[in-house]
């Protein structure tokens, strides 16, 4: 019983993916990429692979992924919101 209604509800509010939508992985999954030739298909992946790089290029690695992680296992407090590196 719940489950119908649980398909119900998901069909009421389903979100199909933007094919305009690089940073979403569901981008794979539309139509235009899947029923695609190779040079459409060429494009969705060089979109993808462009939008996820320029998004990693705005951030530091050392600063968002070592130190945070070496303050989660060493339990220390970061030096955030300052980013003054003396």
């Amino acid at each position: 019983m719940y489950e119908s209604l649980i398909r119900m509800y998901m069909k009421l509010y389903e979100v199909k993916p933007d094919k305009n939508d690089f940073a979403n992985w569901e981008v794979f999954k539309t139509k235009e990429f899947l029923n695609g030739n190779d040079e459409i298909k060429t494009d969705f992946y060089l979109k993808s692979v462009d939008f996820n790089y320029n998004y990693e290029k705005q951030f530091c690695f050392i600063e968002n992924y070592l130190i945070y992680a070496h303050s989660q296992i060493f339990h220390v407090a970061l030096p955030w919101p300052s980013t003054s590196h003396s």
